[in-house]
């Protein structure tokens, strides 16, 4: 699917709107309609696009000269837009119109108000199908050939234990997305080869029967193993020449130690997400998810803090979810995991804790606790986070000399475990309480702050050769109060990496110009592809080098989907790769490139349920509806009912999957750090007589019909939602989508079920209502799934 903007089309003529009579124009220099105030006065005028072949168009791009009433946008008679200001008021200058319908012609009709209308500049944005395979994120330099070839053999020119590595990867790799059928003794062969180039370049060349892989290191070669295996199908491989390197160099996932029991979860994330999605920095907090050999009462405690919280003795742990989700993990199990992620050649920085969010050492340690004299509370957290429980102690003593004594202890074993290579990260975000005691409140915040900061960065660079990131928010202006540590910031040493995640509580301001001045390197943290304003100029800015997205919430499959964080793997991968190139108005041409050709896979993939020959599938019948639905659901799918009581669907055969097309007449509330409201249940029953009970919560598993998918909690509450900033994505598909009469989006939505038992023969699904739904569930179809075989 090739992404961006519509080149060709041309404006084949102008109409009074609704008819055929036509309507003079001027072309003004940029070759689009231009009309004079006493051209159109207050007569409707339709203009007419071509595109000469169909697209899907996101979005209109329009700079508008002069003012209309309103701007609609029709697709073969039938609206799909409208744009308009506040009642009485005219619009013009930039606007981005969201469209979201496949067209190869569209009318733009505008409702003059006796002012000049010149469509200054006008660009249609969006993405359309082609014969080349989709690869993601999107190739920088690409030239295919016609010819599919067959692999005959992948090697090594040497005995470089990357290359090595890399061709073992990718004929794995092949062999589960693609089969036994890829390969043929008259194929071609694969090379993979060490050259020493610049960063992480890496190339494809095909000449004369080889495919010839090249790159520096053992993650770029599989970063170019990669780009040959999206390019594949059962078939075999298209032939091509690439030459692909990434824009900025920190891309980075920042997650929480896992539980024991979620390791694989992880290690599938890696190998099958975020590896193909080309990120190559991985930053993980331990807190105290791992247990420390010089220091086992911090595990000690924690567990026993956890165990009183689940029992309602006490406030919840802040963050343990990022610590092993309230477990502790042994050494040799955090040495495992790592090993497994540094095997693959990504960077590894482990995020210590320190001053700030530092309850797993003062709950063990109180002794050096910073104690405040006055408790703060936010109640409005659209601007600011709230302040942890007061019951654990944020924040030590920066004067106590058992502090560094128990942080460095920390900071070494954590070093010993995980070997990073280049950084560690200190955390020092949202340091509430200091400068509080008596000792501290004599040399000030900042100072205390400075001097914490500058003490671990020696250390590590001391001992270890290592450098140092940090949170920056403590030595920025803070959107609601200042920080009394603001004034830290030309005091720190300046090799520190900064990342800034505060961006999103100073929406109007550029806040990394109060950073950059000051000689600092800086990437943006808690960077959520949903909500970063400006990003094309800002990510340009020289030292600014990246980004990383965080899930803030425990490491497993279910707390990522339910905080959108899959979807913010797969869209910010592009806007960092390609960051130069990024568009963020073509938002929607990029949500039907993953919808389409991304998530699917990558979520089978995960899920160990890749089929090189594709799924057989079988519907069922839906009984029969007695309630009316409106008119534009009806056109969705004239068979769909609405679930106002319980409904059956008789089942048939054995299926490793149920796909669920369905949706709600109204949305549920999402409220952030909360699970979807559940509005109902289906109740899977086998012939053995078991049954398997699947929860359907809205923005998980189902989405209102009128809720645009991909589309980020936006508006004045977007920031809000600052950390779950997608709902109902990964899990979930848009099937069929139409147009209300207003021009609005309706669609349903397929949820994939993996079913656990696909050995056993099913029965029948029943959904039921929940007894204060309101919402209001139509399922629209049921099919089950299964792999079809190589036989």
């Amino acid at each position: 699917m090739k992404l961006g903007q519509i080149e060709n089309f041309k404006i084949t003529g102008c109409y009074y709107a609704g008819t055929r009579v036509p309507k003079e124009y001027k072309l003004n220099g940029s070759g689009n309609c231009a009309f004079g105030w006493d051209d159109v006065y207050d007569v409707p005028v339709d203009v007419e696009i071509s595109f000469g072949e169909e697209w899907f168009v996101g979005a209109i791009d329009l700079n508008l000269c002069g003012g209309v009433k309103k701007l609609e946008v029709y697709n073969k008679g039938e609206k799909v837009a409208v744009h308009s200001g506040e009642s009485g008021k005219t619009v013009g200058g930039y606007m981005v119109i969201p469209v979201s319908v496949y067209a190869s012609a569209l009318t733009i009709r505008f409702y003059p108000a006796l002012l000049a209308v010149d469509f200054h500049t006008l660009r249609f944005l969006g993405a359309k199908e082609d014969t080349e395979p989709t690869v993601w994120p999107t190739l920088r330099s690409m030239e295919y050939q016609d010819d599919t070839v067959k692999i005959k053999d992948i090697s090594a020119s040497g005995d470089d234990i990357d290359e090595l590595y890399a061709a073992k990867f990718l004929k794995e790799q092949l062999l589960e997305y693609y089969g036994e059928s890829i390969f043929a003794q008259d194929g071609v062969s694969v090379v993979f080869k060490k050259e020493s180039y610049e960063g992480e370049r890496y190339t494809v060349a095909y000449n004369d029967g080889k495919f010839v892989l090249s790159a520096a290191t053992r993650l770029t070669l599989l970063f170019a193993a990669e780009t040959l295996r999206q390019t594949a199908s059962p078939e075999g491989v298209r032939i091509f020449n690439c030459d692909d390197a990434p824009q900025k160099q920190l891309r980075g996932i920042h997650i929480g130690l896992p539980r024991r029991d979620r390791f694989e979860f992880l290690q599938r994330l890696m190998r099958y997400v975020i590896l193909p999605l080309r990120y190559n920095t991985v930053f993980m907090e331990f807190a105290g998810g791992m247990r420390f050999d010089r220091h086992p009462e911090i595990a000690e405690a924690y567990l026993e803090a956890v165990k009183k919280a689940e029992a309602g003795l006490q406030p919840p742990f802040p963050h343990a979810g990022l610590a092993a989700d309230g477990t502790v993990l042994e050494k040799e199990d955090v040495k495992e995991l790592v090993a497994g992620i540094k095997e693959l050649g990504f960077e590894f920085i482990p995020e210590v804790q320190s001053l700030g969010h530092v309850q797993y050492i003062t709950n063990a340690h109180p002794e050096i606790a910073e104690i405040e004299e006055k408790e703060v509370v936010v109640t409005d957290t659209r601007n600011e986070d709230t302040r942890p429980a007061s019951f654990y102690h944020h924040c030590y003593c920066p004067s106590n000399e058992e502090s560094y004594r128990i942080i460095f202890d920390i900071i070494d074993e954590i070093v010993e475990v995980s070997q990073p290579n280049t950084y560690v990260h200190i955390g020092h975000d949202e340091v509430y309480d200091i400068g509080i005691c008596k000792k501290c409140r004599q040399r000030g915040a900042a100072v205390m702050y400075a001097e914490h900061v500058t003490r671990l960065h020696d250390y590590l660079a001391e001992k270890y050769g290592l450098k140092t990131v940090i949170w920056s928010d403590m030595i920025h202006k803070n959107p609601t109060i200042a920080y009394e540590t603001a004034a830290a910031i030309n005091m720190l040493p300046k090799d520190i990496l900064m990342l800034d995640f505060i961006w999103y509580f100073h929406i109007g301001a550029d806040i990394e110009d109060e950073l950059l001045p000051e000689g600092y390197t800086l990437a943006y943290g808690n960077l959520y592809s949903s909500h970063f304003p400006r990003y094309e100029s800002r990510i340009a800015k020289e030292n600014v080098i990246g980004g990383q997205t965080s899930t803030w919430s425990a490491t497993n499959e279910e707390s990522f989907v339910l905080n959108g964080k899959m979807w913010d793997f797969m869209y910010l991968a592009e806007m960092l790769w390609n960051s130069d190139i990024y568009d963020s108005k073509n938002r929607r041409g990029y949500n039907e490139l993953l919808i389409k050709h991304v998530q699917p896979t990558m979520r089978d993939a995960l899920h160990n349920k890749l089929a090189p020959h594709g799924w057989e599938e079988k519907s069922f019948e839906i009984p029969e509806g007695k309630e009316n639905l409106p008119c534009e659901i009806a056109k969705l799918d004239p068979n769909a009912i609405l679930c106002k009581d319980s409904v059956k669907v008789d089942l048939c055969g054995t299926y490793e999957r149920l796909y669920i097309e369905q949706a709600t007449l109204l949305r549920a509330p999402c409220v952030a750090w909360e699970f979807g409201k559940t509005v109902g249940e289906y109740t899977l029953a086998y012939e053995d007589g078991s049954t398997v009970s699947i929860p359907v919560r809205y923005a998980t598993e189902v989405l209102s019909t009128d809720f645009v998918y991909g589309e980020p909690m936006n508006g004045g509450a977007w920031c809000y939602y600052r950390h779950t900033g997608y709902v109902g994505t990964w899990v979930i598909e848009p099937t069929k989508r139409a147009k209300a009469k207003d021009g609005s989006d309706v669609a349903f939505t397929r949820f994939c079920f993996e079913n656990p038992h696909p050995e056993k023969a099913l029965k029948s699904i029943t959904y039921t209502p929940e007894k204060d739904d309101y919402c209001g569930l139509v399922l629209a179809s049921i099919q089950g799934a299964r792999r079809i075989s190589s036989d």
